[in-house]
């Protein structure tokens, strides 16, 4: 993952650890009235994005919803609120970051085809320059 888009990542797990109901889910020695454990813990979720180890943004996006969804699917109420609440929170903070990237790619674009649409006339006014530099033969 690039490096702004790490810092972006990194930026919506601060806002959410800041939450006091994240410490439900911080580490997978969370009592749960379920058999299995929790695919993994937030704490294990920021060490991961702190080195760097997610390949991409869907990876991270894949990771936090299992687990949410892991508790919203259990059956403590509790944790199901919980985890609902913080999973509604962190895909609004996703969703305004990604229309955020996706407002920026759309202004590259533009920019990318104005510079290729001045490039296009200077190479051809360069073009008739140069024909009308040549002497006649």
């Amino acid at each position: 993952m690039n490096e702004d888009l790490l810092r972006r990542c990194i930026d919506v797990t601060q806002i959410l650890i800041r939450r006091p109901i994240i410490k439900f889910f911080w580490s997978n020695c969370a009592e749960v009235n379920s058999q299995s454990a929790p695919p993994l813990s937030f704490e294990t979720l920021c060490a991961k994005l702190q080195k760097n180890l997610y390949s991409s943004y869907s990876e991270w996006i894949d990771d936090v919803h299992r687990l949410f969804n892991f508790y919203i699917n259990g059956q403590n109420q509790i944790y199901q609120c919980s985890a609902k609440q913080l999973k509604l929170e962190f895909d609004d903070l996703t969703s305004k970051f990604v229309s955020n990237v996706k407002i920026r790619l759309d202004k590259l674009k533009q920019i990318h085809k104005e510079l290729s649409d001045l490039s296009a006339i200077y190479e051809s006014e360069v073009g008739q320059i140069s024909e009308e530099l040549q002497p006649a033969a």
